[in-house]
């Protein structure tokens, strides 16, 4: 609970800091920069939705044990 807290405050972060590097009068301007914090945050909860989907399967498929060692190894 607390990982998807700090998420999603990092996420209302993002958005705000990506937006103040678009802004011309902000200190933090990066010419040329397009970013939008919305879009990335889309992004990443649809790697979310589609993770979510399919990881019953394939602890399914590889059994609880494997699935964990696997995810271990994948974070590291």
């Amino acid at each position: 609970m607390l990982i998807f807290t700090a998420f999603q405050t990092m996420g209302n972060v993002q958005t705000t800091i990506l937006n103040s590097a678009k802004s011309n009068s902000s200190s933090g301007f990066v010419d040329g920069f397009t970013g939008d914090g919305y879009t990335s945050l889309a992004v990443i909860y649809a790697v979310f939705s589609l993770s979510n989907w399919f990881a019953p399967s394939v602890i399914a498929l590889l059994g609880p044990r494997i699935s964990l060692v696997s995810k271990q190894y994948i974070l590291i």
